[in-house]
């Protein structure tokens, strides 16, 4: 549903961790600017939590588009859920971890 909105400006990112994806966006490899894989599900099961899955993802964006630095990401974290990050502090740790990681699977 996404793909009619995919012209030479795009960057597409896909979850290659979800079966039959590839083949579905294999179209777009001569349509888009660039088209990129990570395996987010995978990740956030195995190395993270579910809950981040979203983080992971804007991790990705940001490493794909550089529209707004790290620390940007991180201080809009902190801004938004910093009353929750003072009840618990370990869900600071767990969403930037997850940028990071989004962050790293792009600039790899």
């Amino acid at each position: 549903r996404t793909m009619q909105y995919v012209d030479e400006n795009s960057i597409f990112i896909y979850d290659s961790s979800i079966e039959g994806v590839a083949e579905e966006v294999a179209e777009l490899q001569n349509t888009a600017k660039k088209v990129l894989s990570i395996p987010a599900l995978q990740i956030v099961s195995e190395e993270l939590h579910p809950r981040v899955f979203n983080m992971l993802i804007m991790g990705a964006v940001i490493g794909a588009t550089k529209v707004v630095s790290l620390d940007g990401a991180y201080a809009a974290l902190e801004h938004n859920l910093g009353a929750k990050f003072q009840k618990d502090p370990s869900l600071r740790d767990m969403n930037r971890n997850a940028i990071q990681r989004g962050y790293d699977l792009i600039e790899l």
